[in-house]
């Protein structure tokens, strides 16, 4: 057995009982996986969108036997957040649950989700991210009747999540159909 040192992301936190979690989390190093957490009485409960550091013994196989030093690195602020933002956040962490298989190498979503904890953040920011992971999985059509629309896809398909975070405008309108688009892959 060796010891690593490694980050995750939580997507999903199942109550097993009352000091045993079973999370759905992303890492750098085991991408998608499954573990179950033993909850400790003198940290904080770990929650959702959480970015956390910790150490692990790994067997050869990549299985996952102990979770120690294990502190949360960045989160989600909640505070102060309408509540548009909060659920738009939510489902983006939702959107990589739902979307990403597991076992599957995809760091790209760490740039994604870290890019997200440090910015201030906006409806229209979370949907750009949203509609970059989609892409990034091969699911966005960027083909679309609205000129309009369509170069905004096709942006998104071809810069960087830095670079697509710096768009500050859509409309309504726009919104609405961008939400609908993502919606549409989460059927």
């Amino acid at each position: 057995m060796a010891i690593f040192k490694c980050s995750w992301i939580v997507l999903k936190k199942s109550d097993l009982n009352e000091n045993q979690n079973l999370l759905t989390v992303f890492t750098r190093e085991y991408w998608k996986i499954n573990i179950n957490y033993k909850n400790s009485k003198t940290q904080k409960s770990l929650d959702i969108g959480f970015i956390i550091d910790f150490e692990t013994n790994v067997k050869s196989e990549k299985k996952i036997v102990s979770l120690s030093n294990v502190h949360i690195k960045s989160q989600f602020n909640y505070e102060n957040k309408d509540y548009n933002i909060i659920l738009e956040y939510l489902n983006t962490i939702y959107i990589i649950q739902k979307l990403c298989p597991l076992n599957l190498e995809l760091t790209w979503i760490y740039e994604i989700i870290e890019s997200l904890h440090k910015i201030e953040l906006n409806e229209e920011k979370l949907i750009f991210a949203q509609l970059k992971i989609i892409s990034n999985l091969w699911l966005l059509n960027i083909e679309n009747n609205d000129l309009t629309i369509k170069k905004i896809l096709s942006f998104v398909q071809k810069n960087s999540i830095l670079d697509i975070l710096k768009l500050k405008w859509l409309n309504e309108d726009l919104k609405t159909t961008l939400k609908q688009i993502i919606k549409s892959k989460l059927v």
